[in-house]
């Protein structure tokens, strides 16, 4: 039986999918974690599972939480093993501990980076036109003005997109990390940034 418009639409197989390796990698680190030394065991994350959370996921991973819910518990699952924490444990001070993402922020993450490199003019020439800005749609000498417009859109699944997202995203961030002087500051202050929410 093949895939429906909709299932392509909502990224369900790709979810599926990657839930299916997360769940069998864990099962190796949980095997693993036995025989190392906990020091060690950040790295298997950075080496096992970071990848699979991280792959393309500014394109689908913004999506229903019915997709969306079975990699983050499998995540914080981790992140308990790693640490060698209560099963139960509240994860948000492990991940800040560790200074790692959880899957939400590893998502904004790489839309505020996609949105920096649109400003700054750094992404290949086709993405020049991607966003507008409201000035080039009215000429309001309004607050906004200079922030990217945001495109009206119907569904839930159309809001998840980069083209939405990505202006919504970057309008709400402080205006001194918009105008971060390199990518890799504004990287750096956007990740402490994140963490501090934890």
């Amino acid at each position: 039986m093949g895939v429906t418009f909709d299932e392509r639409l909502n990224w369900s197989e790709h979810s599926r999918v990657t839930t299916a390796k997360l769940a069998r990698k864990i099962g190796i680190i949980n095997h693993l974690r036995k025989s190392l030394p906990v020091k060690i065991l950040p790295s298997l994350y950075s080496a096992f599972i970071l990848p699979q959370l991280q792959y393309c996921n500014i394109v689908w991973g913004r999506n229903f939480e019915v997709h969306i819910n079975p990699i983050v518990i499998l995540q914080k699952k981790v992140i308990r093993l790693i640490t060698n924490s209560y099963y139960l444990a509240h994860t948000n001070t492990l991940f800040k501990s560790l200074k790692m993402l959880t899957f939400h922020d590893l998502n904004k993450f790489q839309l505020g980076e996609f949105m920096y490199r649109f400003e700054k003019r750094l992404l290949p020439e086709s993405f020049n036109a991607y966003f507008v800005y409201n000035s080039e749609v009215h000429g309001h000498n309004t607050r906004g003005r200079n922030q990217i417009n945001i495109e009206y859109c119907r569904t839930v699944a159309k809001s998840f997109s980069v083209k939405i997202a990505g202006p919504r995203l970057w309008n709400s961030l402080p205006i001194n990390l918009r105008n971060s002087a390199s990518i890799s500051i504004f990287k750096k202050n956007y990740k402490k940034m994140l963490l501090m929410n934890y």
